[in-house]
């Protein structure tokens, strides 16, 4: 019963400042500014809860190196998802505490989106899909 090692994450206890724990939300994007900044404003507004359970959510993709096509952010997030579940099964979390990952793209004429949807579908990965773009739906919000 020692304490937790400095430095590292504690999945087995909820946050101590809030005491409640949150479902950590984790979103790939596919542009550099649009989506992460109408994330960010979801986030200053206060993400809604879908029931009991509130959500942090994360941009996973915000280095300007990472790939920004449908299929690299899939991969991407494939990657994530694993470490995440790893580390959800070794605390032991129950099912609406497990971690999400998702994808957040537009078609713009990729040639390989159906390949990114399967297999974003395979493995868990949630996909927020636009249409003809995504700026429609920030554009909404003003309205």
């Amino acid at each position: 019963m020692g304490r937790a090692q400095k430095g590292r994450d504690s999945w087995e206890r909820p946050a101590r400042r809030g005491g409640q724990r949150k479902r950590q939300v984790f979103i790939f994007t596919e542009g550099k500014v649009t989506e992460p900044s109408y994330l960010d404003i979801l986030k200053d507004q206060g993400v809604p809860l879908a029931g009991e359970v509130p959500v942090e959510m994360h941009i996973a993709n915000r280095r300007a190196d990472s790939g920004r096509k449908p299929l690299d952010l899939v991969e991407q997030a494939i990657s994530l998802k694993r470490e995440e579940d790893r580390k959800a099964k070794r605390a032991k979390l129950e099912a609406k505490y497990l971690p999400q990952v998702w994808c957040l793209f537009d078609h713009d004429n990729y040639k390989y989106v159906r390949d990114a949807l399967e297999q974003a579908k395979a493995a868990g990965i949630g996909v927020a899909f636009s249409h003809p773009c995504f700026e429609v739906w920030r554009l909404a919000h003003y309205r």
